[in-house]
């Protein structure tokens, strides 16, 4: 997949207004056994608990069963992605559906390109952040990544 669709970067004060009381998709990338075989898959969930921390670091929770919280832990990368405009059917179907047996990009229509950065896909049309894990911990049921931020960029739609 090439790298399209690129605009321009931000800054972190325009990235902090544009996270505000936002739900946001998170992408990933990473081998997991599914259907008793294992492949590469590239997965979109939807994160209510998401946060800049720093000038260089973002923090996403997600339940730790989450085929996200698996890709990212192998992978040790992931990206939020926030659309320009909201798509609530996507979100309904990335709340209500694994990606261990269907592929939400197809099912939704999101499109994904590659990101700049780290090895997983990103979502058209999106403010971008892109994250290596710095720090993981975990708390109950959940998970909590810590992201050191590699790039942020609003991506077009090729």
């Amino acid at each position: 997949m090439q790298r399209e669709g690129r605009k321009d970067t931000l800054s972190w004060t325009e990235l902090i207004s544009s996270l505000s009381n936002k739900k946001v998709f998170v992408t990933s990338r990473g081998k997991t056994k599914s259907l008793h075989k294992e492949q590469e898959k590239d997965n979109v969930c939807v994160v209510n608990w998401h946060t800049p921390v720093a000038n260089d670091s973002c923090l996403i929770s997600l339940s730790k069963n989450q085929l996200t919280s698996e890709l990212i832990a192998k992978s040790g990368v992931f990206a939020i992605n926030i659309p320009e405009k909201t798509n609530l059917p996507a979100e309904v179907y990335c709340e209500l559906h694994s990606g261990r047996f269907a592929d939400k990009f197809e099912k939704t229509g999101l499109k994904k390109l590659e990101a700049e950065k780290i090895d997983a896909p990103v979502l058209a049309d999106s403010l971008v952040i892109e994250c290596e894990v710095r720090q993981t911990i975990e708390l109950g049921d959940r998970v909590v990544f810590l992201g050191k931020t590699v790039d942020i960029q609003k991506r077009g739609n090729s």
